[in-house]
């Protein structure tokens, strides 16, 4: 029951090519029942926030990482990541100048779900890093690079092998998209738009998963907002979006914020009349 909300962090660097600073300025481990909201870090090695252990049912939402330092190897100027904690949701966060938008650790549980988020200037893929994370929904995800969930065989230095399994791709945006799955399990893209590609791996081309509406977006738009309307009605719904997502993407709002100030109001309010038809009055008060 703790949480964390509107600041800023800037760590102090001695060159743009430096790697001796701060890594990350956001730490959570093994908490329950937690939030990081309308938080920007600049300047910093990785992770925005650092998720490990066995945190648990936590959000984090309406932040930014930017302008990352370090030279581009390894974890360096990975933004937004979940290492072991599950039950997690992580809803319209931006990132600039990075190297992997988002990542997951080595068998990383589900479910976690990566919603409305965007990544500018990315020079490294994103999605499951390493290991067997497992069930993961990519819920219009926006990167200028590759999202992908594929077999690494004996990349990395641990050699990486699978990296995820039941993964969901859905109405995501990508220079590339690769979406693969190991013999005996199955992971999805449905209306991604963005090259579609295999993965390699030890020289083998890997069995792809099941790929739908590839080119073309699908309805709904969310599948996880939808999902959490169909459990929690109306009500529950305009509890964790903003009135701006009820419209539709929100990738330029949040590309036109850059992690300047706070994204968003401190405050949203929202009509309690509710109709057959969601709600009629979506403004911010």
């Amino acid at each position: 029951n703790i949480g964390l909300e509107a600041i800023r962090f800037e760590a102090v660097i001695e060159s743009f090519i430096s790697d001796e600073h701060p890594q990350h300025p956001v730490r959570i481990e093994s908490c329950r029942n937690f939030w990081v909201r309308q938080v920007v870090g600049q300047y910093f090695r990785d992770f925005l926030v650092k998720t490990t252990g066995t945190s648990i049912f936590g959000t984090i939402e309406d932040s930014a990482n930017i302008h990352q330092v370090a030279p581009l190897s390894g974890l360096a100027r990975s933004c937004f990541g979940i290492d072991g904690p599950q039950n997690l949701l992580l809803q319209r966060l931006y990132s600039y100048n990075n190297q992997r938008f988002i990542q997951t650790g080595s068998g990383t549980p589900g479910p976690n779900a990566f919603v409305d988020m965007r990544g500018d200037r990315s020079s490294g893929s994103s999605g499951p890093h390493l290991g067997w994370a497992k069930g993961h929904l990519y819920d219009n995800v926006k990167t200028t690079h590759r999202l992908e969930v594929r077999n690494r065989g004996e990349g990395g230095r641990s050699g990486h092998g699978w990296t995820g399994v039941t993964m969901m791709l859905w109405n995501c945006h990508a220079l590339a998209v690769i979406c693969d799955a190991p013999v005996g399990a199955q992971s999805y893209s449905v209306g991604c738009i963005g090259p579609l590609k295999d993965g390699y791996a030890l020289k083998a081309k890997q069995p792809q998963g099941i790929i739908e509406s590839h080119g073309n977006n699908v309805t709904p738009r969310s599948l996880y907002y939808t999902q959490l309307r169909d459990r929690v009605g109306w009500g529950g719904l305009k509890d964790v979006i903003l009135p701006a997502q009820a419209a539709g993407q929100i990738w330029s709002p949040l590309y036109d914020w850059n992690g300047d100030g706070l994204f968003g109001p401190r405050v949203v309010a929202w009509s309690n009349r509710e109709f057959a038809d969601g709600p009629v009055n979506l403004k911010a008060r």
